[in-house]
Parts: C-alpha cells; sequence; structure tokens
C-alpha cells in the first residue's frame, strides 16, 4: 500500500501514556481507601519512568506500610532480602511493594515524580527473580551467631585451659549446632545461621607451649632507617584499623600500612613478620606497602598511656608537622578525653575541651564505630599515628577503659596458637544444624588470593567462576553453588557482609543467576498511588497532536486495506491518483480534499483527529442516498450509528492497535489490557474502549461503556 499521508504520520512514532496498575479488583481488596479510577476519564499526559536503585530496594524493605504487610503474610525475612539482594522475587512483588514507598517520597525533589497530578503515570523499571531459590533469602536475612569465650571455654571443657579458636581436634562443625540449639530453640526446618569464629591449624598447647617467640636482635633499629628502604621487622600488633596496624618491636613501634591486606583477619597480640618501604607521612613515622605474615599470638601489654590535655593535642599536630622534613615520628600511646562528632555519616572526629584542633579515629571497623556514639564524651585510649592540618589521627585500643576487639572477632589468650577469622553457614534440617554442601563461604585467603578486600558486580562477575572452578573441578553440567561473599554496592557505599548469589555450572563455566529487568506502571488515583495492569492510550482531537494522528490514521488504513481494497476497481494506483480520484464510493469508502484523511466504514477521522459517525451529515452528505440504501437498506438512524460504533469498536480500532503495538504481551498473573480514550463529534464527548491482549500484538475487544457495547 503506498499511502504516503499514513507513512508520515507513522514515522512520527507514538508517545503512549502508559501505567502499570495492579487489578482494580486487587487493589480494592487490598488497599485501604482505594477507589476505582473511572474507565472512561482519559488518561494522562504525564508520563515519567523511573528505574530502581540500590538505596529504593533498601527504603522499600524498611518501609514501615511494607514491613508491617510482610509480617503480616509471614514473608518478612523475604521482604528484607529484597533489600539486600537488589531484586524482587515471586513472593515480594513491586505491585504489592511500590506503592507504598511511592507514597512515602512522591513529596521528595530528589525523585522525578515529585508532585505529579492525579492521573500521572510513573513506569518503574526494576529486577526481579521470579524463581529466586528459598536459600537465597534465607541466606541473606540469617542472623549471625559469633562464638563466643563462654563457648570456647566450653569446648575446651575449662575455663582455663582453652584456645579462642578452633582447632583440628576440636572440630567446628561438632560443637557449633550446639551453640546453635540453645541460641536458637524455636528454630524451623530450613532456618539460616551465619556463624563467626577463629579457626587454627594446630592443636593449642597447655601448660606452658606458646607460638614462637620474636627473634633476637640484630633487629632493624626503627627510629634509624632510611625513608624509601625496604626493611623486614620481627614484632606484635598493638592496634588495629582497617588499613593498617601498629606494630611494636623491640625498638620501637611504627604504623604498617596497606589498604590491599584484610585487616579483618588479624588479632590484637598477633605476632607477626612485616616487610614493608619507610616512608615519612607528614611527619609520622610508617611502613608503607606492607606484607604481613602472622607467626604466633600472645597477650598484649601496652605502655602507661601519655595523658593528653587540649594544649597537647595542638602541640602535638606542631611537632608532627617540624617532622616532615627530618627523621619522622613514631606512634605515640595516648589517653585523651573528648566529644564526639560524626561527620557524612563516616568521619568519627572528638572535640577536645581546651584545643583548637580535634583528635579521629583513624580508618575505623565497624566495632570502633559501634563503641561509640554521637554526641556524647569519651575517654579515648590508642596510638596517635599521624596528623592532619587540625586533626590527630588515634588508632583505638580502648573507650572509656574497656579494651576494643576491631573486627568483633575473638582474640587467642590461654593457649597461643595463630588463627584466623573464619565463617560458615548452618541450615536447620529440621531435627539438627548442619552445614550445607551447596553453600559456599568466602574466607580472609580467598579475598587475598583475589587481591581484593571485597567484591563488587564487576570484581564477582570475574572472580567466582574462577574461585568455583578451582574449587570444584569435577562439577557436572547443571550442578549450583550458592556463594556467599562480602560485597561492596556502589550506590549506597555500603558492604553486605552475607551477600549470596547463585552460580550454576553450565558444563563449560560457573554462571552467575541473572534477574530479569521488568516495567511495572503505577497511578496516582485521588493523591494515592496504585498499580493497574491496564495500558491507558489518550487520543485528543487536536490535529497537532502525533499520537492521535498516528492512530486515527492506522483507523483510515486499516478500512482501505481491509475493506476499500475488496471492492472491484480499487487499488493503490486508485491511491496514488487521490487527487483526482476524489473520493473513493464503495463499502468502506474513504475521502479527503488531498488524501484518503476520513473513512465512512466506521467513523475515523485522521484530519480532525476524532470520531464522526453522524448519519445525515457525514454518512449520507458523502456516501449519496443510492450508495446509502444499498449498504443500510431500511436501517433508521440509530441502527446505523450503532452499526458503524460496533465496526469501530470491533474492527477498526482494534486492526489500529494491533499496527501501533505489536510489542504488547499479554498478562502472565493478571490480565493486561489496553484503554483508549478519544472524542466523539456530535455530540461531543469522551469516549473509552478497552481491550485485551491474547497474545503478542493481538487484541481482543472488552467494552465501551458510553455506547453500551461489550463483548459478546
Amino acid at each position: 500500500m503506498k499511502l504516503n499521508i499514513i507513512k508520515g504520520l507513522f514515522a512520527c512514532g507514538v508517545l503512549v501514556s502508559l501505567s502499570a496498575c495492579e487489578e482494580n479488583t486487587w487493589n480494592k481488596d487490598s488497599l485501604d481507601g482505594f477507589e476505582t479510577p473511572d474507565l472512561n476519564g482519559g488518561g494522562s499526559s504525564q508520563v515519567v519512568q523511573y528505574t530502581l536503585t540500590s538505596k529504593d530496594y533498601s527504603d522499600i524493605a524498611k518501609n514501615e506500610t511494607n514491613v508491617a504487610m510482610a509480617t503480616e503474610a509471614g514473608v518478612l525475612s523475604q521482604l528484607t532480602a529484597v533489600g539486600t539482594l537488589g531484586y524482587f522475587s515471586e513472593t515480594i512483588q513491586p505491585r504489592e511493594y511500590v506503592p507504598a514507598w511511592l507514597n512515602n517520597v512522591s513529596a521528595n525533589t530528589k525523585y522525578p515524580f515529585y508532585m505529579l497530578n492525579n492521573k500521572a503515570t510513573v513506569q518503574v523499571y526494576y529486577k526481579v527473580a521470579e524463581d529466586m531459590p528459598a536459600e537465597l533469602t534465607g541466606i541473606e536475612s540469617a542472623p549471625k551467631y559469633e562464638v563466643s569465650e563462654a563457648d570456647y571455654k566450653a569446648v575446651y571443657g575449662s575455663d582455663e585451659d582453652y584456645a579462642m579458636s578452633f582447632s583440628p581436634s576440636y572440630q567446628p562443625t561438632k560443637y557449633v549446632p550446639e551453640f546453635l540449639n540453645a541460641a536458637y530453640p524455636q528454630a524451623k526446618a530450613d532456618d539460616f545461621v551465619y556463624v563467626g569464629y577463629n579457626y587454627s591449624e594446630q592443636d593449642p598447647v597447655f601448660g606452658g607451649g606458646s607460638a614462637p617467640e620474636i627473634p633476637e636482635d640484630p633487629e632493624p633499629v626503627i627510629g634509624d632507617m632510611t625513608m624509601g628502604e625496604t626493611y623486614t621487622v620481627h614484632g606484635q600488633l598493638m592496634a588495629i584499623c582497617n588499613q593498617g596496624a601498629v606494630l611494636t618491636t623491640s625498638t620501637g613501634s611504627t604504623l604498617v600500612y596497606n589498604p590491599s591486606l584484610n585487616w579483618s583477619g588479624m588479632n590484637i597480640g598477633d605476632k607477626a613478620t612485616v616487610e614493608g618501604e619507610a616512608n615519612n607521612y607528614f611527619g609520622a613515622l610508617q611502613l608503607k606497602n606492607a606484607s604481613v605474615e602472622i607467626t604466633g599470638n600472645a597477650a598484649a601489654t601496652y605502655p602507661a598511656a601519655v595523658k593528653w590535655t587540649g594544649a597537647d593535642v595542638d602541640k602535638h599536630i606542631i611537632e608532627v608537622a617540624e617532622h616532615k622534613s627530618t627523621a619522622p615520628m613514631g606512634p605515640v600511646y595516648v589517653e585523651v578525653e573528648g566529644t564526639l562528632k560524626i561527620s557524612g555519616g563516616k568521619y568519627y572526629n572528638f572535640d577536645v575541651e581546651g584545643a583548637s584542633n580535634q583528635i579521629a579515629f583513624y580508618q575505623p571497623t565497624d566495632a570502633q564505630k559501634a563503641a561509640v556514639a554521637d554526641g556524647q564524651k569519651y575517654t579515648i585510649t590508642g596510638y596517635a599515628v599521624s596528623t592532619g592540618k587540625t586533626y590527630v589521627n588515634i588508632i583505638p585500643t580502648a573507650v572509656n577503659g574497656v579494651s576494643l576487639v576491631p573486627f568483633n572477632s575473638a582474640v587467642a589468650t590461654m593457649a597461643n596458637v595463630p588463627s584466623v577469622a573464619t565463617y560458615a553457614v548452618y541450615k536447620f534440617n529440621g531435627s539438627k544444624w548442619v552445614v550445607p554442601d551447596n553453600v559456599v563461604v568466602l574466607q580472609s585467603a580467598d579475598y587475598a588470593s583475589m587481591g581484593v578486600k571485597d567484591l563488587n558486580a564487576t570484581t564477582a562477575a570475574e572472580n567466582l567462576p574462577k574461585y568455583l572452578s578451582i574449587q570444584f573441578p569435577y562439577a557436572a553440567a547443571g550442578d549450583y553453588k550458592y556463594v556467599v561473599y562480602k560485597y561492596y554496592d556502589a550506590a549506597s557505599k555500603t558492604t553486605i557482609n552475607q551477600h549470596c548469589d547463585r552460580m550454576t555450572f553450565d558444563g563449560t563455566t560457573w554462571v552467575m543467576d541473572t534477574q530479569e529487568t521488568k516495567m511495572a506502571q503505577f497511578v496516582r488515583s485521588n493523591g494515592k498511588w496504585v498499580y493497574d495492569p491496564t495500558v491507558y492510550l489518550n487520543f485528543p482531537d487536536d490535529k497537532t497532536n502525533q499520537e492521535s494522528l498516528a492512530f486515527y490514521n492506522a483507523c483510515v488504513t486499516w478500512v482501505w486495506d481491509n475493506i476499500n481494497l475488496k471492492v472491484p476497481g480499487i487499488t493503490d494506483q486508485t491511491l496514488n491518483d487521490w487527487p483526482q480520484t476524489g473520493k473513493v464510493v464503495s463499502f468502506g469508502w474513504c475521502w479527503g480534499s488531498n488524501s484518503p484523511t476520513q473513512e465512512g466504514y466506521g467513523g475515523a477521522s485522521a484530519y480532525y483527529c476524532n470520531y464522526d459517525n453522524r448519519v445525515a451529515q457525514t454518512l449520507k452528505r458523502y456516501l449519496g442516498d443510492d450508495f446509502f440504501n444499498e449498504h443500510y437498506g431500511s436501517m433508521s438512524d440509530e441502527e446505523v450509528v450503532a452499526l458503524t460504533q460496533k465496526r469501530f469498536c470491533e474492527e477498526v480500532a482494534l486492526g489500529a492497535m494491533e499496527a501501533l503495538y505489536p510489542e504488547a504481551m499479554p498478562g502472565t498473573t493478571v490480565d493486561q489490557y489496553y484503554q483508549i480514550t478519544f472524542v466523539q463529534y456530535s455530540p461531543k464527548q469522551e469516549v473509552s474502549v478497552r481491550y485485551l491482549v491474547t497474545e503478542k500484538g493481538k487484541f481482543k475487544f472488552v467494552d465501551c461503556p458510553v455506547w453500551g457495547l461489550k463483548a459478546e
């Protein structure tokens, strides 16, 4: 067909006012105060597209309305998992849990749907794993159990001869189930717990046995090191932060710095062999790019702390600055009182009375942060390791006289054996706690081998397949593992310590299960956002509106292709010769001054962008009495109007919809409807017609309330 005006209009494209909302029946049953939208009220020109961020998933999971709804439904753990996993599931669907979040943030100027009008539409793009296994939910939301000193005493059966770790003769799988039984007496089948403990590769020796001692001199003298030279020293870790530690040797103390090392796997009191480059960091001594080998552990003995006043804080900054061009100063063990002011959510600074400057926690661990609260006054004991222009960095060892364990990991005390922090997932099978065969938990050594502190989306996709190939070289196609690891989320700038992904072996490589991106649409109804699967299409009687032009032109095209061309003598050449041909008088005639923009079979006008099936002014006038009588016989005007309206709904407009929306898809759990709203001329009024998507790109007429039509 060579209908030039039709081609031109289609080239303009069709802008769809979509709004995905759930079945009104669902809304009325599930949402307080919901009122069914007026199906004949037309759509809204306000349409916003929005993709959920990781923070949004977290906020949706924490929303009070959603929490209450999930609690009542018994799926709170699944909702919590959505917040950490960053995608929805079959159990937690956006149609149920996004509206409360939308209603909560609608007045927030940071969101693009800020103050949208009534009947406005938000298209929310989200990730979903329709078949998300319960294991993912269970592991992500599992409580954490840290094996305590009392537990270790129970393991070794003594309050004196024990080690703060499991060992080859004292395996965690033997004792941890007992601890979990006591901690979770109401456990149900398929419950999970994330367990943290220490493990040593050697059994403790009681009654005088100890780990290797620090070698005798000669040992590099800390205070005589040449900057830029690399040294190997032996000492004991006295204070630990996220990026380094204070090492005390037989000749002094220094900061050992390397942000790439897994410091969470080290403990206060660890004996260590350290190799690093001596460096003057703004007047403070450090061994940078250091490697650390743990050789044992013993109780840490601290020197007497130097008590600082505000004046001492200011004086120390000046003294360190003076050493920028000379021999740098080593760490100073101090005690100072200050009031905490948390800045930016991550900077822990303390105001000291009488000081112009502040003290600050240096690269604090989560445990160190948890020991203090904003606005409170504390006595801080620790090592002053470096300074800035207005602050002194301190790695704390105690707060208000209470010793700090930097990473909430136990420290071997009674028996000196080297150990590492280890994590495992336990599952309750209905009768006892077991370690599932298909769950793999990454340990400190695994991150170290990958050269990272944690994993993100990119490094996980790169490293996990390699890791599993090494760990399971004989995997068969279809085998799968739940991999638990520390995941850094760049959007929220947080680390999820027990993030879980399912990896499946496809016969060649391990592939991470992916989530599908979908779109749910929400309409603002009576000031509230509701989910409704209807797609609303609004076609105003405006010749400049490209959506209306495309729709009505598709109607005229359908009549030409399916009615006119079936009449003998009418061909596409007739269309090409249109200015000379004028109107085409046939059962589905089309007319227009310069192009075929009006059809008389159903009543669509691509010139006026409206619907017009008036008998006297339109049908008889253009068809003529002879042809009118031939096609309509003795039918009354009312019967003719009813017939053309029926044709428009069931044939013409339906054909236009299938031409314009070939990608329309039927619903899966909820029927997918399209509703068109247009203007009828004389009497002038808005008319809405609903269609059901039956298969891809195929529609079925449902009803037209204004014209009193309904599918048979």
